[in-house]
């Protein structure tokens, strides 16, 4: 459904640029772990996207370096793990959709690994360390073995793959106070809002 009371604009090819309404809120993990690292508190922009899709995105050609140092690190941390002889799963072979009753919640980590040691979700950074690099990663490990049925009931740990280091979760850092508050999160997103009350 396109958005009502807006004038339509249209791309070259005669297509609609216009925003439109989903039909049940899609939530990407990074998304909210913005908001539960403290790197934004805007959880309308969060809401907007969640409830809209077809949204103009800015230009996007200064993540071309990024994504060179991205890659470079993601290739370098893949190497490391198959060195130690641990079986390796890249980026798409990991993405998700966890369909709930409020939301769906989707993301796609970069590497999971399995190894005799049990499941890792490793996510690589090549900026500064951040709590949300830490949430985003927690995401995943509580919802891709609700959402993947080759990892039901797979206990995960993580990591974050720094250039120069790494930090390390544990899997008990995923308990009912971290669950809670992002089921918690979700249902903030979900909710309908006005902009003038929620835009803050």
């Amino acid at each position: 459904m396109v958005l009502m009371g807006l004038p339509q604009i249209l791309s070259k090819e005669g297509q609609s640029l216009m925003p439109n309404l989903r039909t049940q809120p899609y939530i990407w993990t990074t998304w909210l772990s913005k908001l539960l690292g403290g790197d934004s508190s805007c959880e309308w922009s969060t809401w907007y996207r969640a409830h809209h899709e077809n949204i103009s995105k800015r230009d996007r050609s200064d993540m071309d370096g990024w994504r060179l140092k991205h890659t470079a690190l993601l290739n370098k941390t893949k190497a490391m793990f198959e060195k130690e002889g641990s079986k390796v799963f890249l980026e798409d072979q990991n993405k998700f959709s966890l369909f709930g009753t409020v939301a769906t919640l989707a993301g796609k980590p970069d590497l999971i690994v399995a190894s005799d040691d049990g499941y890792l979700i490793c996510d690589v950074k090549s900026g500064q360390s951040k709590m949300s690099d830490r949430m985003q990663v927690m995401i995943y490990m509580f919802a891709i073995p609700l959402a993947l049925p080759r990892y039901k009931n797979v206990s995960f740990s993580g990591m974050l793959a720094y250039d120069g280091h790494h930090d390390y979760i544990s899997a008990e850092d995923v308990d009912e106070t971290f669950t809670s508050g992002l089921v918690s999160l979700i249902k903030r997103v979900k909710k309908t809002c006005s902009v003038e009350s929620e835009k803050i």
